[in-house]
């Protein structure tokens, strides 16, 4: 469904919530409530195009988030490089905004993606849900080619070099980073053998669309408590 809506040519209204979860997809940041955004702070759904710099073949992101921390983030998809330049073209001085029927210009909001993504994954989850989910696919790649320890305390041994690995990554702290970034529902899998069904499903993903499509499955069976289910029943 989300590679669906991105397809599209036109700013809608679809394309643009579409271009919202796409953006967390690659680069894990905030959804962007807009109290935040009242005090200058920024996340997806808020990011200003004051905040965004096309040049040949990428777009870099330069914005202060929760905190007031500053932020940089590349993006090299030929494809959303396209989709932001669309954004860009509408008129306002914010990047996610969408062209409706009567042709005025609206403005998406975190709660607008979150309504979304729900219809797009088939149950309750939010964007901060799936950020988490985005944030922890080092982990659970990392995880998914570790074979599990016979004892309780080897195994937690295994997931804290994972959750090590990630947080230099993210340049985060190892216990923000497992606080913060690491679903339950990882570890779970890593423990029950399920996850490298999941992993090899999202090496296999050829877009940013496919991978979010997959976490949100995740996600989705991981609010319902149930193990992840074999890569072949995951919707295309």
């Amino acid at each position: 469904m989300i590679g669906r809506d991105l397809a599209a040519r036109d700013p809608t209204r679809r394309f643009t919530l579409a271009a919202v979860v796409e953006l967390v997809a690659l680069t894990a940041i905030r959804a962007g409530g807009e109290a935040y955004a009242r005090n200058g702070t920024r996340g997806a759904a808020t990011l200003l195009k004051s905040n965004v710099r096309l040049e040949e073949g990428k777009v870099i992101l330069r914005f202060r988030a929760k905190g007031g921390q500053p932020q940089v983030r590349e993006i090299c998809v030929p494809r959303v490089v396209e989709v932001v330049r669309t954004l860009m073209a509408l008129p306002g001085r914010r990047l996610f905004q969408y062209r409706a029927a009567d042709g005025a210009i609206c403005l998406v909001r975190a709660g607008d993606v979150n309504a979304y993504l729900k219809q797009a994954a088939g149950a309750a989850i939010s964007l901060k849900d799936f950020r988490t989910l985005v944030a922890s696919a080092s982990v659970l790649e990392t995880l998914a080619a570790t074979v599990p320890a016979s004892s309780a305390r080897a195994r937690r041994r295994q997931v804290l070099d994972a959750v090590r690995a990630a947080a230099e990554e993210l340049a985060n702290t190892p216990a923000v980073c497992r606080r913060s970034y690491v679903h339950g529902a990882i570890v779970t899998a890593f423990e029950d053998g399920a996850l490298k069904r999941f992993a090899g499903l999202l090496r296999g993903c050829r877009s940013p669309a496919r991978r979010a499509e997959v976490l949100a499955d995740l996600m989705t069976r991981a609010r319902l408590d149930l193990a992840p289910a074999d890569p072949q029943a995951v919707p295309a």
